[in-house]
Formats: C-alpha cells, sequence, structure tokens
C-alpha cells in the first residue's frame, strides 16, 4: 500500500509540472513593463534634454521623438508605437514589440535592441550597442547602418529587408529563416557570417571577416564577391544560383550541392579550393 501511495504522490507531482503554465522562455522579449510614461509630461510625445532615473515605455499606438534624452533603465515600444531616438543615452535594453518601430541615430545602448513581430527596427549615423541586435519574426526592415554593435546581431524568421552596411559587429552576423533581401556590405565582423535557410536574394560585399561565412539551403541568388575572410567560405546546398568573385580568404573555398548557375573566379584561397569551387 505504501508503494502505491508514494507511486500515486510522484505521478501527481509529474502532472501537476506538466499542467503548469508557460513560462517566457519561448519568448525574445519580456512582459511589457510599466516604465514611465514620457506622455504624462511631454506634449505630443516630443522630449529634448531630458533625463528619465527608470524605464521608460512608450504607450500603444504612440508616436515619440527623443533627442539628447538619458533613460537610467530600459526602454520599451509599446505593441503600435514608434519611437525616433536621436543622440541620447539608454543605460539598458531597447525591447521592440509587435508592430511597434524604432529608429535609433547616433544613440548608446549599454545592453541589447530585442524586437519581436515589430514593424521597424534601425540603428544608424554612429549609434553604439554594447550588447547584440536581435529581431524574430519582424514584420519590418532591419538596418544597422554606419554603427556599432559589440554583440551579435540576429535576425531570424523576418519578412522585411535587412541591410548591414558600414558597420562594426565585434560579434557574429545570424541571420536564419528571412524572406526579404538581404546585404551585408562594407562591414568588419569579428567572428563569422552565418546565412541559413533565407528566401530573398543575399549580397555579401567588401567586408573584412575574422570568421568564416557560411551559406546552407538558401533559396535566393548569392553574391560573395570582394571579401577578406579570416577562415573558410562555405556554400551547400543553395538553390537560387551563386557568384563567388574576387574574394581574398585565408581557410578554405568549400562549396556542395548548389543548384546551377554557380559561377566565380579571381579568388585568392589559402586554404583549398574544393566541390564546385575548385576551379575559383
Amino acid at each position: 500500500m505504501r508503494r502505491l501511495t508514494l507511486a500515486i504522490a510522484a505521478l501527481a507531482l509529474v502532472l501537476a509540472a506538466c499542467g503548469e503554465p508557460a513560462t517566457s522562455g519561448g519568448s525574445l522579449l519580456p512582459a511589457l513593463p510599466a516604465g514611465i510614461d514620457p506622455t504624462v509630461d511631454h506634449m505630443d510625445c516630443f522630449v529634448e534634454d531630458v533625463t528619465f532615473d527608470d524605464d521608460v515605455t512608450i504607450p500603444e499606438d504612440t508616436d515619440c521623438a527623443f533627442t539628447n534624452v538619458t533613460v537610467e533603465g530600459n526602454v520599451a515600444v509599446a505593441p503600435g508605437a514608434s519611437l525616433a531616438f536621436d543622440a541620447g543615452f539608454i543605460d539598458g535594453n531597447v525591447f521592440v514589440y509587435l508592430d511597434a518601430k524604432v529608429d535609433l541615430s547616433g544613440a548608446v545602448v549599454e545592453g541589447n535592441v530585442q524586437g519581436e513581430r515589430s514593424a521597424g527596427v534601425v540603428v544608424r549615423d554612429d549609434a553604439e550597442v554594447a550588447g547584440d541586435v536581435q529581431v524574430e519574426r519582424g514584420k519590418g526592415s532591419v538596418q544597422v547602418l554606419s554603427s556599432s554593435v559589440l554583440g551579435n546581431v540576429q535576425v531570424d524568421e523576418t519578412a522585411g529587408p535587412i541591410d548591414v552596411f558600414e558597420a562594426f559587429v565585434d560579434g557574429n552576423v545570424q541571420l536564419k529563416l528571412n524572406r526579404g533581401d538581404i546585404v551585408v556590405s562594407e562591414t568588419w565582423v569579428g567572428g563569422d557570417v552565418q546565412l541559413d535557410d533565407n528566401h530573398g536574394g543575399i549580397v555579401v560585399y567588401d567586408n573584412q571577416i575574422d570568421g568564416n561565412v557560411q551559406f546552407e539551403h538558401n533559396y535566393g541568388a548569392i553574391d560573395v564577391s570582394k571579401n577578406w575572410v579570416g577562415g573558410d567560405v562555405q556554400l551547400e546546398e543553395n538553390r537560387g544560383g551563386v557568384g563567388v568573385f574576387d574574394n581574398d580568404i585565408d581557410g578554405n573555398l568549400q562549396c556542395s550541392s548548389n543548384l546551377a548557375p554557380i559561377a566565380g573566379g579571381n579568388n585568392m584561397v589559402g586554404g583549398d579550393k574544393e566541390g564546385q569551387c575548385s576551379a575559383f
């Protein structure tokens, strides 16, 4: 009887655990925080030369413009809202929610910039992000233009175009399952560039990439030209055609199972040229 009682108790614990509500582990963003509402003291949400000593939350469906503003916490852009943040400082993260937009121009962000189902995320004009730029299931464009990201640039399952131009990315550039066109150009990348299962056209042009460059299972045309790569360049099972020209590659150039057309030439390769790229 005692054994039966223990078995029933153990089963009850398992069932209770299975019935617990799901945590936010599957979501990139936390629940919308209740930060300071800037519309309370600032007409039309135009804010200039102000310091907020806590988190700030842009209310739903509100358009705000901040200039030379300091936020001593996180900034949350609520669903349907937009924030243009010019030349200020954020001592935390930037969270961009459903159908919301953020435009960080010349701003300094001490944490991450994160969007989920967002309508647009732009980091531009000498902005600095100490953490990552991460967007999942975005509906609009993602742009990192003439700016620095000390972490990674990670964009997954996003519909709009992705543009990384004249940027400094100390970590990796990882772009997966996106539907829009992708351009990575004139950028320094301290880690790897990984592009997998994307549907639009891809251009990786005139970059310095210290790690590896990997393209796998992409559907659009791929142009890889005039890059300096410290590791390998690998193209596998891409379907939209591949062009590999004028690259300086310290490691290997490896191409396999890519659908025609595939073309290339004038690549300086320190290791081996293999597979479909053996003559390039």
